[in-house]
């Protein structure tokens, strides 16, 4: 089964417009193109319990949580954070009301009022890590022989021994974003300040 990579993504939430580079997982080799998504799809329009950047927003984030849209590291750290984060949001959303957000979509232009809540939250949440501020830190990480990660590639860690050769963070949400790809390794990995 194909999905979408995103090599970049911006969004323009005045005019309800998003912008993105993107390729099809089934082609190669992996030829991008520009598209434009804009103004809210059919089954949303109609529905009145909803704002308008909520009737535009949760689509995308339902196809960036089923996997449809694959973000690449190429789009900015701003917009992979504020999903990201989102998705761990939508996660406890999911096991507290035991649900599968994918499955919450307008039938014959309607929403029940648990089913609108639940889409005002998961907006509500990704727009507030869209716009959170990105703090800045001097912190680095370490594995936990006590040696630096240098540099992290989609199938390798560079690790090193000298602490000033480790890489240093100096925003906090490139630092999450690494974290999140150091969860695929069979190592544990610590956060330490400067």
């Amino acid at each position: 089964m194909g999905y979408e990579i995103l090599r970049s993504l911006s969004f323009n939430l005045d005019k309800l417009e998003a912008n993105l580079s993107v390729a099809s997982s089934n082609v190669t080799p992996k030829i991008f193109y520009k598209e434009k998504l804009s103004g809210i799809l059919p089954d949303y329009k109609r529905l009145e319990d909803l704002e308008d950047v909520e009737k535009f927003l949760y689509p995308i984030i339902i196809e960036v949580r089923t996997g449809v849209f694959k973000l690449r590291s190429s789009v900015s750290s701003k917009i992979r954070y504020a999903f990201y984060k989102t998705l761990e949001e939508i996660y406890e959303l999911e096991n507290k009301h035991n649900i599968d957000i994918w499955n919450i979509r307008p039938v014959e232009n309607k929403l029940t009022k648990f089913e609108s809540k639940i889409i005002k939250e998961v907006v509500e949440y990704f727009l507030y890590y869209y716009h959170s501020e990105n703090k800045i830190i001097r912190k680095k990480i370490v594995d936990e022989k006590g040696c630096f990660v240098k540099k992290i590639n989609r199938r390798s860690i560079e690790i090193v021994f000298r602490k000033n050769e480790g890489k240093l963070y100096e925003n906090e949400k490139d630092l999450y974003l690494d974290m999140r790809k150091l969860q695929n390794y069979n190592k544990s990995f610590n956060i330490v300040n400067l």
